[in-house]
């Protein structure tokens, strides 16, 4: 499936699912604007699906309104890398991604990896809602070298939560305070 134009607009109440071999092309330097949630006031989800490639020169996801439970799942196939730049704010980049910039999004609560390797990086940002690493070999990575004083809330998802040892402090670098 290729749906090509110079620009792409596909806007739902609920949510978005690219799953499967799709190519969306932006041509000519064209822009890709896709957003759930709109004008709905129910958590809805946008999943970039595994083998979706996405090509324009402006790409952006947007999720309802600011202070929602909308959320924005990557592309499985490689390794991702989020920029946290405001409160539910940033860019994603992964090379199913072909723009000469990061993918931006808005107002989506929730950011859920891959199962390759996914870079969380906090700066300057927050997310009002779960970070959530997607599981599979690849190796999650929360970097809050840029972030503004706050707080982290490490929830346990599995035996242990992380890989490795339970407590080991090889898992975690850093300096954590206000960890609940």
């Amino acid at each position: 499936n290729v749906l090509s134009s110079t620009q792409i607009d596909m806007t739902a109440a609920g949510d978005i699912d690219t799953q499967g071999s799709t190519s969306i092309n932006a041509t000519a330097g064209g822009t890709i604007n896709l957003r759930v949630d709109s004008g709905n006031a129910t958590a809805a989800t946008l999943n970039l699906g595994d083998g979706t490639v996405f090509n324009a020169a402006t790409i952006t996801f947007t999720g309802g309104n600011a202070g929602g439970d909308d959320t924005l799942v990557a592309p499985s196939a490689a390794a991702n890398t989020w920029t946290i730049t405001g409160i539910d704010i940033g860019t994603l980049a992964n090379p199913l991604i072909t723009t000469a910039a990061n993918a931006g999004y808005t107002n989506l609560q929730n950011l859920t990896g891959g199962v390759g390797t996914d870079l969380f990086d906090f700066n300057g940002g927050s997310v009002s809602g779960n970070v959530i690493g997607g599981g599979g070999a690849g190796l999650n990575t929360l970097d809050y070298a840029g972030a503004a004083a706050g707080s982290v809330t490490l929830n346990a998802a599995g035996a242990n939560g992380f890989s490795g040892l339970a407590g080991s402090a090889s898992q975690i670098t850093g300096t954590f305070s206000g960890i609940t």
